[in-house]
């Protein structure tokens, strides 16, 4: 596979520091990437941030897509953090 992947997961800890946080999205998205995902498990919501558009913020039953680059993919996030 030739190019950026078509989505990035960013996986969050207690100890993380938000602005680095910040700068790896940001890497991602300059580099190509049409989706990350910044997963909060404590919270368990997952922040969706794509090129041009706001960050968003899932949580619940709420639909999680792929994107542009996994059309047809879609989860709620409380299937993702089911047990």
């Amino acid at each position: 596979f030739d190019g950026p992947p078509v989505l990035a997961v960013e996986v969050t800890t207690p100890d993380d520091d938000f602005a680095e946080l910040a700068e790896v999205v940001g890497e991602h998205l300059a580099g190509g990437v049409p989706t990350v995902w910044v997963v909060d498990p404590i919270e368990e919501t997952v922040t969706v941030h794509r090129p041009d558009r706001p960050a968003f913020v899932v949580a619940g039953d709420d639909p999680l897509t792929g994107g542009p680059g996994l059309p047809g993919f879609r989860i709620t996030v409380a299937d993702i953090f089911a047990d």
